[in-house]
């Protein structure tokens, strides 16, 4: 397993039995402490944010994840529908899970 240094943006580490997916990361060291991590962290599960603090050498389960391209569909209420240009399957995600990148979303004209 990694250690916290390694953490990076858009991994998804498992934290407290639940799988969050990391937002921001900074590395810190004040003064004659011990170096931490500072993390920005959101529940995949429930989707509260958090900020969690990590010794630099504590080691931290990442948890493997695939990436693929969607292209945006539409918008319906809370719910944001994108479609997968290979298999043309639809998936829905909330608005919370989104945050605030759901205001640069654009539909293809038809």
């Amino acid at each position: 397993m990694p250690a916290a240094n390694d953490i990076r943006k858009g991994q998804v580490i498992k934290f407290n039995g639940e799988p969050h997916l990391v937002m921001e990361t900074q590395h810190r060291t004040p003064g004659n402490l011990r170096a931490f991590v500072q993390v920005k962290m959101r529940n995949l599960r429930y989707g509260k944010a958090l900020d969690q603090r990590f010794a630099s050498t504590e080691t931290i389960e990442v948890l493997p994840t695939e990436k693929k391209s969607l292209e945006f569909s539409y918008a319906d209420r809370e719910a944001f529908a994108f479609i997968d240009p290979d298999t043309f399957d639809q998936i829905e995600l909330s608005a919370e899970l989104l945050g605030d990148s759901k205001h640069y979303l654009t539909a293809w004209p038809a």
